[in-house]
């Protein structure tokens, strides 16, 4: 008999599995994005957009980024709200929202409810619910379960936020006044900062399937009158919400701390002596393990005392580990994380949906796992982004003024990153007034690139056109400016090549200039005229005591020179003796000379004119 027993318990727990959450949607992750708030009472509205579940009054809905949800909403719709709830943040995000900071305990969303309002007598409360995917069957024990944290903005805290199941759904919370819930904490629930699980067993008496969470005491007063008033509110948040198949045969196998008491049918006037030596009609086991009693008692229709033994086999489900993923991390591109299961004996779900053993990521993406049993369940989450392709540019070659300092300024696409200036330099920027070749590399925990760029310094303009000059008739001047520097050049007429000729007198002036400076230089040019052809005129006869006047008119030209046979310099002279007489005229371009005779003879009367004509007009 003993066998027998130890084989029908161990073929029963052979074949126990895990079992499937029976709450749909249970960590309020599924939504409708197309849903739209209808107003005018837009926030309490939002409980709407979640699949499968309903509110009684007004639940809110929190995910992560929920500025959506208020995109369709005009100006002065979404203007009111903000001044009625005096806050500029998003009312219903994660973490941050209206009623303070609250991290989801798995995925991206919670739910949220006001348990308490001093309003209508105190008896406004709001719960939540949902049709469960199955109805309970008649006998099955079940773990029901919910996670919940108070607000950072309740003022204060109760201990009768509960889970209640049912045959039919309720739509008020009047429905409460007369039922108690199947979980209840067993403390206040009074810290923010955390979640805490509201658990416990229930069996079924084959009818449930509706399941409703709040507050379960609806008489709820303070003993400070100020949280009695109609504004005052205490908020709690839901979260991660089972109900899970606890066990169908026995209570023989048990979630990790758990404490079953074994109360088998003791014989009258029986001695018990179990295994541990314990003489007691029950045994409390908190372990795994064979546990056996035996019964001695006496049998009056043999008149003997009879033995009677029984076993029982108790496994543990042990505790799952907790997954741990990491910190966030950044990936290259092209490279994959492999994320892996820690429990292999649990179910999970991974955030697409999926239950393979791994999770493969090759995009930017946020995955997260949940692994549960029948007992609990454990999560992680881990955001994965992906390093870009580093570019750098340095940019055009650079001229600059040999005064002037450059500042290499590169253009690259990200910040945390090594550099390495071929100066030995490894800031970001640098600065240079050498010319030379340049180059950069930077580097991140991907790749390096490099680029490089040529500085070159523009020389310092040099100008010079000469002094002023005199130019003979025939003579032209040509200037020159040296463009090797690709400079801009500008005469006085307008023109702009480097080379200019001059055939006439005046002044000439040029300004030449590039990126760092101008300079002006002129020169005046004069041009000595061609000397105009002259005579002294016939020989001349000269009578006793005359004399004559000569005077030499050459007006177009100020360069004119003078030389006579005497050596004199004048315009003018008087001839008052007989003798050869010679003129030079000249210019540094061409000199011209002409000579005169004076013969003296007493008998003949001569007239000389005083005065000659250079090109014989008759006019002196």
């Amino acid at each position: 008999m003993k066998l027998r027993i130890l084989l029908i318990i161990q073929v029963i727990f052979s074949l126990s599995v895990f079992s499937q959450n029976l709450v749909p949607n249970a960590s309020f992750e599924k939504y409708d994005s197309t849903y739209s708030l209808i107003g005018p009472y837009y926030f309490n509205q939002s409980f709407g957009a979640y699949y499968d579940w309903d509110d009684i009054y007004t639940g809110d809905f929190y995910y992560v980024d929920n500025y959506w949800l208020f995109d369709d909403l005009d100006d002065n719709a979404y203007d009111s709200l903000s001044q009625f709830y005096n806050s500029d943040s998003c009312h219903l995000c994660v973490p941050n929202n209206y009623y303070g900071y609250r991290t989801p305990r798995t995925g991206n969303g919670y739910s949220g409810i006001r348990v308490y309002s001093g309003s209508d007598n105190h008896t406004y409360k709001e719960y939540i619910k949902v049709p469960l995917s199955q109805t309970l069957e008649d006998g099955v024990t079940y773990k029901l379960s919910f996670h919940t944290c108070p607000s950072d903005s309740s003022p204060q805290f109760i201990n009768s936020i509960g889970l209640y199941l049912s045959e039919f759904e309720q739509f008020n919370n009047f429905f409460f006044t007369t039922n108690t819930p199947q979980i209840l904490p067993n403390s206040t629930i009074s810290n923010s900062s955390i979640w805490t699980e509201i658990q416990g067993l229930y069996k079924a008496n084959g009818n449930e399937q509706h399941l409703t969470i709040g507050n379960f005491d609806c008489q709820t007063i303070f003993s400070n009158p100020e949280y009695n008033i109609g504004s005052a509110s205490s908020y709690y948040y839901i979260e991660d919400v089972s109900v899970f198949e606890y066990s169908r045969k026995s209570d023989t196998t048990l979630c990790s701390g758990d404490t079953l008491l074994l109360s088998p049918e003791i014989q009258e006037n029986a001695i018990c002596n179990w295994q541990n030596g314990s003489n007691a009609t029950e045994l409390a086991v908190h372990q795994a393990g064979t546990y056996w009693l035996e019964q001695s008692y006496y049998w009056p229709e043999t008149s003997s005392t009879v033995l009677k033994y029984d076993t029982f086999i108790v496994n543990y489900i042990p505790s799952l580990t907790q997954i741990e993923f990491g910190a966030d991390t950044s990936l290259c591109i092209g490279d994959e994380l492999t994320l892996n299961r820690t429990n292999i004996n649990a179910s999970h779900e991974w955030s697409n949906g999926s239950n393979n053993d791994n999770y493969m990521v090759s995009q930017e993406e946020t995955v997260w796992l949940k692994e549960f049993n029948e007992c609990e369940s454990v999560s992680d989450t881990i955001n994965i982004k992906y390093i870009e392709k580093l570019t750098l540019d340095l940019g055009e070659d650079i001229s600059f003024c040999y005064s002037d300092t450059v500042n290499l300024n590169p253009t690259i696409n990200s910040t945390n990153n090594n550099y390495n200036w071929s100066t030995g330099e490894t800031t970001r920027f640098i600065k240079t007034s050498e010319e030379g070749i340049y180059w950069l590399e930077v580097q991140n925990e991907c790749e390096a690139v490099i680029d490089s760029i040529r500085l070159s310094v523009v020389s310092p303009l040099s100008l010079e056109l000469g002094n002023d000059t005199t130019l003979c008739y025939q003579e032209h001047l040509n200037l020159y400016i040296d463009n090797s520097e690709n400079i801009n050049i500008q005469w006085q007429d307008g023109s702009t090549t480097n080379k200019y000729r001059v055939t006439k007198e005046g002044t000439y002036n040029v300004t030449i200039s590039n990126v760092c400076e101008q300079l002006t230089d002129s020169i005046t040019v004069k041009k000595i005229p061609r000397i105009e052809d002259f005579t002294l005129g016939q020989d001349i006869i000269l009578c006793d005591e005359d004399s004559i006047n000569i005077s030499i008119e050459i007006t177009n030209n100020e360069f004119a020179h003078f030389d006579w046979q005497d050596q004199s310099n004048d315009r003018h002279y008087l001839i008052d003796d007989v003798g050869i007489y010679w003129l030079n005229v000249s210019t540094i371009c061409e000199s011209q000379t002409d000579t005169l005779i004076v013969k003296y003879n007493c008998n003949c009367e001569l007239y000389v004119p005083n005065s000659f004509s250079p090109n014989n007009d008759g006019i002196n």
